[in-house]
């Protein structure tokens, strides 16, 4: 078999720091393994090695729909069952992602509101014993099919996206937050003055015509300004 000359993949596009209005276009899941010095213990006291306390961790990929470019928001970890938490300190970063999106704090119930599809995975182990799995020697993925709040689509919508660039030179997100609500269009300002009519032709009599007011113009109805649904969260 004659060998050839190494290829490599093109880099991916870096995008400047800054804040971009990014469209939410798809996720998938990945196992997450923390240091052995973060390991906790089992209930007989134990250190758990970093395969046994291995959790599941999102990667949020944002696209920007001028350019193309694509910024992925990682290591976003995922809290069991998909149970969110009233408490700031239990608060993982995948709730607090999910709270940037919707603008506001989530408490114990918030996990009953998000969904996330996947083709042939049901259920919370499942997903778990999925991403354990390697592929070609790397750890599994898990495209995500679907995430909703409330039943809206949340994949498709577009955000504010603040990007910044890492040490090694790669794009990171730093924040994200809703589009701003367009404000409806003021009102056109009413006609100050009244404009008199040019005076009326004298009659052929001794007495003068008088000038008749010409009636004011009517106020404008305020224009509204439309509200596209791209612009404002229905949920």
């Amino acid at each position: 078999m004659q060998g050839r000359t190494r290829t490599t993949r093109p880099a991916a596009e870096v995008l400047e720091a800054g804040t971009y209005q990014m469209v939410l276009d798809r996720a998938f899941i990945e196992i997450g393994m923390p240091k052995q010095e973060y390991c906790k213990k089992d209930e007989t006291g134990r250190m758990k090695t970093p395969e046994e306390s291995a959790y599941a961790q999102a990667c949020l990929i944002w696209k920007d729909p001028e350019s193309g470019a694509e910024v992925k928001d990682k290591f976003l970890k995922m809290p069991e069952e998909l149970e969110f938490s009233g408490e700031a300190r239990y608060k993982s970063k995948f709730q607090k992602r999910i709270e940037n999106l919707l603008n506001k704090q989530l408490d114990d119930d918030g996990g009953n509101h998000i969904n996330l599809d996947f083709d042939f995975i049901s259920n919370w182990p499942e997903l778990m014993d999925a991403i354990r799995e390697e592929e070609n020697g790397r750890p599994a993925t898990v495209s995500v099919k679907a995430m909703q709040w409330d039943g809206h689509e949340m994949f498709g919508r577009e955000w504010l996206v603040t990007v910044a660039v890492n040490d090694k030179g790669y794009n990171e997100v730093s924040s994200v937050s809703p589009l701003p609500k367009r404000r409806a269009a003021a009102a056109q300002p009413a006609q100050q003055e009244l404009m008199a009519a040019a005076p009326a032709p004298r009659a052929n009599t001794t007495e003068p015509a008088h000038a008749t007011p010409r009636a004011a113009a009517p106020k404008a109805a305020p224009q509204q300004a439309p509200t596209p649904a791209d612009t404002e969260l229905p949920f």
